[in-house]
């Protein structure tokens, strides 16, 4: 057996650890995405600063104990913590003590560290070399989802050492990603790492990749070998498929994958996991529990049959608008095992489910874009009466065109589906990427900061008290800012589809403070 203390894997586990451990105690407040700093600075600039709205509301007085208990709510929702209160668990291989020492001397319990190994021979090894000086670490022989399980808690940080590229169907290191969110076991504002290797460039690895990639709106500029001035490869966010090849012009795409193939699963790398936390896994819990599915959807069953048809999504899904109903149908269609096995992954129906998640990634297509195209149909009457008595309430602020972005109905839907999907936002600004080379193996490394934003969806009402909520001009307000910092300011100008038809209540270059997000940190190559 070989050993896992090379040079570069010491430094990476460093590096990883340093910042996940600082991310969520010392640095807490900055890493959440809905910070108080933020909220009251758009409540400040709105209501007494931007030359376009302080004169509005001259004699208005904002009723600044409603912020107060706003601020009060979120720093008890979101708390503090100190290293020793963090709660974590991590794929240790043969060698245990590697992480754990790391973990010891930044202030971590051993008592709130598990450690997980499924192969037989290597757990042994991992008993004995822990046996003398680490007695009492917690080592469960198993699945990390056999563990999720049995033991059906929360962790702070969660730390994915695969040996396999992310996207394999032999050793299926996503299926423990869709776990994790499927289940809430990261926290409230919690760290992901995923490390996994740099796959051999095959015809199916460049299908698949090209059928994540082809209908987003906006591509890492690597995916498809978009060069700037100096003629290197931009990482950040530039237009998708269309304005270069076409729409949905994927032999064009597979074409520059092709030459751009490890830059582009570079990005799969950092997006899935964001992509099937804000998107898939929220979808699938709302379609899929039939408590959920009535609070939102018509309940009819042969409404819902209908809503489920190709005929039915091919006259109302736009494959641009909805990048997730254009992957999911895009793998179905692939000749390719890979992707026909990740499409036998998605069309997979849990026993008592109600949806399996393709079906429920289309519906809740629709459902996001009922009032855009005149699709209402699809809406439970709770909802619907819901979304229009609150939009027509929000509409009168709206046409004084106070804010950057006008809010339009379908974003009420999409909140009413978030707060019962449980998404879990990535804070972008604190994410890191990493590559080396272990043994011979390039290895890719993320670091994902995400934070469930319950501070605005627990703060909210259920749906049928919308309108009252937004009755309040300040709780309007707060509502507002709320889905600016998600969605506005994070989500924009990302391939993540949330929120992105325009949140913000301020625009892009109006205030130094207010940040868009419009790429992801360029991924840097450790080396010794």
């Amino acid at each position: 057996m070989g050993t896992y203390k090379q040079g570069i894997k010491e430094r990476s586990r460093e590096m990883i650890w340093e910042h996940a451990v600082y991310s969520l105690t010392s640095n807490r407040s900055n890493n959440r995405v809905l910070k108080e700093e933020y909220i009251r600075n758009l409540w400040n600039y709105i209501f007494y600063k931007c030359k376009y709205t302080k004169d509005y509301f001259t004699s208005f007085k904002p009723d600044i104990s409603i912020l107060n208990s706003w601020c009060d709510f979120a720093n008890n929702t979101y708390g503090f913590k100190k290293a020793s209160d963090l709660r974590v668990v991590y794929l240790c291989g043969p060698e245990p003590e590697n992480d754990l020492q790391i973990l010891l001397r930044l202030g971590l319990r051993i008592e709130n560290i598990w450690a997980i190994e499924a192969d037989k021979g290597y757990f042994n090894t991992a008993i004995d070399s822990i046996r003398n000086n680490y007695p009492t670490l917690k080592v469960f022989h198993g699945s990390i989802e056999a563990f999720f399980k049995i033991y059906p808690m929360t962790f702070d940080i969660i730390y994915l050492d695969f040996t396999a590229p992310l996207f394999s169907k032999e050793k299926k290191p996503f299926l423990t990603i869709h776990n994790i969110f499927d289940n809430q076991v990261l926290s409230e504002l919690g760290i992901l790492i995923t490390n996994s290797s740099v796959p051999d460039k095959t015809d199916e690895g460049i299908d698949f990749l090209a059928n994540f990639f082809v209908d987003q709106k906006y591509l890492e500029g690597n995916v498809h070998g978009v060069l700037d001035k100096e003629g290197e490869l931009i990482t950040w966010f530039g237009d998708g498929v269309g304005p270069y090849y076409g729409t949905g012009n994927k032999s064009a795409l597979v074409s520059k994958i092709e030459d751009n193939f490890e830059g582009a699963y570079s990005s799969f790398c950092s997006l899935y996991p964001i992509f099937y936390a804000n998107v898939i896994s929220p979808d699938y819990r709302v379609s899929n529990e039939r408590v959920l599915f009535e609070k939102l959807f018509n309940n009819d069953e042969a409404a819902y049959n209908k809503f489920i048809s190709q005929e039915y999504r091919d006259e109302y899904m736009v494959y641009e608008d909805y990048p997730q109903v254009g992957f999911i149908e895009r793998i179905n269609r692939s000749d390719y095992k890979l992707s026909k096995y990740w499409d036998t992954v998605y069309r997979t129906k849990e026993a008592g489910g109600k949806c399996n998640r393709s079906e429920a990634v289309r519906i809740a297509a629709l459902l996001r874009s009922g009032f855009s195209t005149g699709n209402t149909e699809i809406y439970s009457p709770t909802l619907l009466k819901s979304v229009i008595e609150t939009y027509r309430i929000m509409d009168e602020i709206e046409k004084k065109r106070l804010f950057c972005d006008i809010i339009f109905p379908d974003i009420l839907t999409e909140i009413a589906l978030n707060q019962l999907g449980l998404p879990y936002h990535p804070q972008m600004f604190n994410h890191k990427r990493y590559s080396y080379t272990a043994k011979v193996r390039k290895m890719f490394t993320d670091i994902f900061t995400f934070d469930r934003c319950r501070a605005f969806y627990d703060w909210i009402p259920l749906i049928e008290f919308y309108g009252a909520n937004v009755a309040t001009l300040e709780r309007q307000m707060i509502l507002r800012s709320c889905i600016d910092a998600i969605g506005g300011k994070q989500l924009g100008f990302t391939p993540i589809p949330i929120y992105d038809s325009g949140v913000s209540v301020i625009g892009m270059f109006e205030e130094e403070w207010a940040p868009f997000i419009n790429g992801i940190p360029e991924r840097v190559e450790l080396q010794l």
